[in-house]
């Protein structure tokens, strides 16, 4: 493992001054969803000439969007037929400039030209199989990337019960990182991934009232991944095993070829709460909720949390399509610090951004995502990141 230490803010370790700059995200140009009907999505594709695609839930279908946020098309609509959508989670660009998007409702994913235009339909196989031993899946397998080839990258998430096949990558896998043919085949294993629920990031509890009951855990250190579906990968961020008080955290980026782009130790110096902020969160688990209210098995839960004494050091992680890393520093209060890294792990640039704005893509150019308004509307935005 490559190591190396830096820090995000003057408070942090010493040493990112020097490797990085103060930038700022500004504001290229942004739609209302008054003035253009732009719902808020999760799901928004970048595609040629500066243009954009964005999933609108409520209608059913992406609008497309040029270089300088105007409406300029529609792709797909609602229904089950070729082309059609009853809901999108995943969307992203093939190697041949293909649109792809994946719906859970109909399980199967569709290949579209930017215009539109409907070109192939890929159902999610059930199961992912490898020497004749198959691992079903609740919804089907399927593609968080498409290769160039035709395979997928993609996670598979074995149910609790599922007994593991002899291929699966060890027992303490929670989740395996794979190369599939599109009938489930795989094809390589890339990696065994840490559970997205570490110990500790959760309280059980059962009520004699109610029955069993669950809380998690504020402020847990939960590992973050993001995969980039136009570069086909792989970025996984977690804790040291130290815990966050180390403020060590170890960020790895993969390929489809299971090669490890980068594998690197970062120091981040953790942001503390006050008394009050902690204070604050644990009353907010306590509030009344459902017909029976908060029940005395749930309060002494509650009473029991240990609250951390400090934030998660990265609660949220974006990978570019050019390999830059983006990660959003964990704290509380309207404005929320970025780190971004290069694609060898060097700090590249820091920033703040509104707390309610959500970065959905972003490249060393600039990021693609929502804020909110002071009329508290959404507004999709292209931001463009500029340094002091």
């Amino acid at each position: 493992m490559l190591a190396g230490a830096f820090a995000a803010s003057a408070s942090d370790m010493p040493g990112l001054r020097a490797q990085s700059t103060t930038h700022t995200l500004f504001p290229v140009w942004t739609s209302t969803g008054a003035a253009n009907d732009i719902e808020v999505s999760t799901v928004v594709v970048p595609i040629g000439g500066a243009g954009v695609l964005v999933w609108q839930p409520q209608a059913g279908e992406f609008l497309r969007l040029d270089g300088a946020g105007r409406i300029v098309g529609r792709v797909g609509r609602r229904g089950a037929g070729p082309g059609e959508f009853r809901a999108v989670t995943l969307a992203g660009v093939t190697a041949d400039s293909l649109v792809w998007a994946s719906d859970p409702i109909l399980r199967r994913t569709s290949l579209l030209t930017s215009d539109g235009r409907h070109v192939s339909t890929l159902g999610w196989p059930p199961a992912a199989t490898r020497d004749g031993e198959g691992l079903a899946m609740v919804l089907g397998v399927q593609p968080l990337a498409i290769l160039s080839g035709g395979e997928w990258m993609t996670v598979l998430t074995p149910s609790p019960r599922a007994d593991l096949p002899k291929w699966w990558p060890g027992t303490d896998a929670a989740e395996a990182l794979v190369i599939v043919k599109p009938d489930g085949t795989v094809e390589r294993l890339l990696a065994a991934l840490p559970d997205r629920d570490p110990p500790g990031c959760r309280v059980t509890y059962v009520a004699a009232r109610t029955g069993p009951g669950s809380l998690a855990t504020p402020w847990c250190q939960y590992p973050q991944r993001h995969i980039s579906a136009p570069s086909a990968r792989f970025a996984l961020v977690v804790p040291a095993v130290e815990g966050r008080e180390s403020g060590k955290l170890t960020v790895l980026v993969i390929d489809a070829t299971g090669r490890r782009l980068l594998d690197r130790e970062i120091g981040l110096r953790p942001t503390r709460a006050t008394n009050a902020q902690r204070a604050e969160v644990r009353a907010s688990l306590l509030t009344p909720g459902g017909p029976f209210g908060i029940q005395p098995e749930q309060r002494k839960a509650v009473e029991a949390l240990q609250i951390p004494d400090v934030f998660p050091l990265v609660d949220r992680l974006r990978l570019g399509a050019d390999g830059t890393i983006w990660l959003r520093r964990g704290g509380r209060g309207d404005l929320r610090e970025w780190l971004v890294l290069d694609p060898a792990g060097n700090p590249f640039a820091t920033f703040q951004l509104p707390a309610t704005s959500t970065i959905l893509n972003a490249d060393r150019r600039g990021a693609w995502g929502f804020e909110v308004g002071e009329d508290d509307a959404p507004r999709f935005v292209r931001w463009r990141l500029q340094g002091r």
